[in-house]
């Protein structure tokens, strides 16, 4: 069974695949009531606002504030914009927490290939980053 937080998480996901988004103007005055309030900060839904609309230094510090001590990767080609997060079970800081409280594969994959996104037409590495982030989020939040 799906959390209430993943659902929420999804909710958000599926806005972002389809690029209808609510404007972020709006949803600060009325954010309990939007997609964005999957995240409980105010800094972290503008984190994720701005991430959407294309700050990639936006999309790396949701990452780091909602997903402490796990790594990411970004490319992009003509194509697409890609991006997947992961566990950094090796982190000095976050390592050993992430040892106990995730599992080394999801679903029989590495996370990596789990998150992996693959947006296409090519242009927001910032939203696969927040695509990505978002995938993880909603699996870490399952019975």
């Amino acid at each position: 069974m799906i959390k209430i937080k993943a659902a929420k998480y999804k909710l958000l996901l599926w806005s972002v695949q389809i690029g209808g988004a609510q404007e972020y103007d709006y949803i600060k005055e009325l954010s309990h009531h939007t997609e964005w309030a999957a995240f409980d900060s105010t800094d972290d839904r503008k984190l994720a606002w701005d991430a959407y609309c294309g700050s990639l230094d936006a999309a790396v510090g949701l990452v780091e504030s909602v997903l402490p001590g796990w790594y990411w990767r970004v490319a992009e080609c003509h194509l697409s914009s890609d991006a997947w997060v992961a566990p950094d079970f090796n982190c000095t800081t976050h390592g050993a927490r992430l040892q106990e409280e995730v599992p080394p594969m999801i679903h029989g994959e590495d996370w990596h290939s789990f998150t992996d996104v693959d947006v296409r037409p090519s242009g927001n590495p910032a939203r696969a980053l927040l695509i990505s982030a978002l995938i993880a989020l909603i699996a870490l939040d399952r019975d």
